[in-house]
């Protein structure tokens, strides 16, 4: 698998499952790193990252099996696919990078922005009205 393919990959998983193996993967920390945290014990850690192997599949177009008890055996040994993920790090990140800042540039993002100061300021209004009255 290329790192486009990858990222693509990363792309469509859960935010949350995507940065737990960004920790895990991308970043090159150990079980006992990324245990710690997230303030979690190591075999609920293997729990966690055994799901978010399982959100990889699904984004792959595989079938996992839905089995918290092959989390030992993931956290030991690595997929072939995770293996390229872990290889390919720096390509990845740079991938990822660049889809933020092209996301950041575009038209949607500062409308996201705005939208989301206009809201803000609604509820400042709408809480001073009703503290006022």
């Amino acid at each position: 698998m290329t790192p486009k393919e990858l990222h693509l990959a990363l792309e469509k998983m859960p935010a949350r499952s995507a940065q737990v193996l960004g920790h895990r993967l991308l970043e090159g920390r150990s079980r006992d790193e990324c245990a710690a945290l997230y303030s979690l014990k190591l075999p609920q850690w293997d729990v966690l990252f055994a799901r978010a192997v399982h959100d990889f599949e699904r984004a792959l177009g595989r079938t996992p099996t839905d089995d918290d008890a092959d989390a030992p055996r993931l956290a030991e040994a690595l997929t072939l696919e995770l293996h390229l993920l872990s290889q390919h790090r720096d390509e990845v990140k740079r991938l990822m990078e660049k889809a933020q800042a092209d996301y950041e540039a575009s038209p949607r993002y500062t409308v996201e922005v705005w939208a989301r100061r206009l809201a803000i300021a609604g509820i400042i209004a709408l809480t001073l009205y009703f503290y006022l009255k």
